[in-house]
């Protein structure tokens, strides 16, 4: 069989997820013809699937020495190095690959290097839960100039979270420079976005107490989905048209590992879930308090620690407050 038939084979084998097969082929195909540019960045995408970054960086290198001016192979080592946090090697290669071959430049945003370094490397999660004020803190960093990250697009990943495919959020995370909610507010989002973007901040917004959380995120579904008076009910969650329907009610079982349609607002259950997780986070970044920021948007003196947070001068003396009723 040839060089060129394997090729497909090995490609077929990596759309399909299976990854080993895939790479065997593709070492096939390398010994074969040494001088076979698209086996190397078959490889390497292959490599970077399973999370081998450093054997990747090093096939698309490879690739690159057989052809220097493959502008998909530039992208790709790109994409490899910022994923490696080795940001300025990164940039070199997407403005390589945008002079190769300007339909980059759609693809990074821009070509020019303070731009891209941008998108690479000054991010900001906010990653306090829901009815944190977190609606507050988005419009605070708009006002700023930053450009938010599309809440929806977030929320359609609910089901890559549940899986801990953190991929699709990294990806999500080029398109902007801060992000809030829905998958950032998660669990183990934080430690992912972390390990990927190493040069990022993450701002925890809390409440008062937890019972004050506790009771505004039920007032709000309360006012979404159900008569405004009572909790909603299993039924009243399958039944809302929030993303899609029966959004709210597949968000509850995923996050907060309710068992029982009865009971999906169980106080006890859901308090130790919010208390747990700001530990949690707390706990993570105990050695590195230069990346995380404990906020409680209606303190006004917190306003002017996220400014200095992210090194910024305020221009007003407390956080919008939006959302207040709810």
């Amino acid at each position: 069989m040839s060089a060129g038939e394997l090729l497909k084979q090995a490609n077929q084998l990596k759309r399909s997820g299976k990854l080993d097969e895939a790479i065997a082929l593709y070492h096939q195909v390398i010994e074969i013809n040494p001088h076979f540019a698209w086996a190397y960045h078959g490889l390497g995408d292959t490599l970077a699937k399973q999370g081998n970054l450093d054997q990747a960086v090093t096939c698309y290198s490879q690739g690159l020495k057989v052809n220097p001016n493959s502008a998909q192979l530039c992208y790709s080592l790109g994409k490899a190095l910022a994923r490696q946090g080795d940001l300025d090697a990164s940039v070199n290669y997407l403005q390589k690959a945008c002079h190769l071959n300007p339909h980059y430049n759609d693809l990074n945003g821009t070509s020019k290097q303070s731009s891209v370094s941008q998108r690479l490397a000054e991010k900001i999660f906010c990653i306090g839960r829901n009815k944190t004020g977190t609606t507050s803190l988005e419009k605070a960093l708009r006002d700023l100039g930053f450009k938010l990250g599309n809440q929806r697009a977030g929320e359609l990943l609910i089901k890559d979270w549940a899986l801990r495919n953190f991929q699709p959020i990294f990806e999500l995370a080029y398109t902007a420079d801060a992000f809030q909610d829905i998958p950032f507010s998660l669990p183990y989002t934080y430690q992912a976005l972390d390990q990927h973007f190493p040069n990022a901040k993450f701002i925890l917004s809390i409440r008062n107490n937890a019972q004050d959380w506790y009771e505004s995120m039920v007032r709000f579904h309360s006012k979404l989905w159900a008569d405004g008076v009572r909790v909603p009910t299993a039924e009243d969650l399958k039944n809302a048209n929030y993303v899609w329907k029966g959004y709210p009610y597949e968000i509850r079982k995923l996050t907060y590992n309710i068992s029982s349609d009865d009971n999906l607002y169980d106080k006890k259950t859901l308090i130790s879930h919010y208390i747990n997780y700001n530990e949690s986070v707390c706990d993570y970044f105990r050695h590195r308090p230069e990346k995380l920021l404990i906020i409680n948007v209606s303190k006004p003196d917190d306003y002017k620690k996220m400014f200095h947070f992210i090194g910024k001068e305020p221009i007003a003396y407390q956080f919008p407050w939006l959302n207040k009723s709810l």
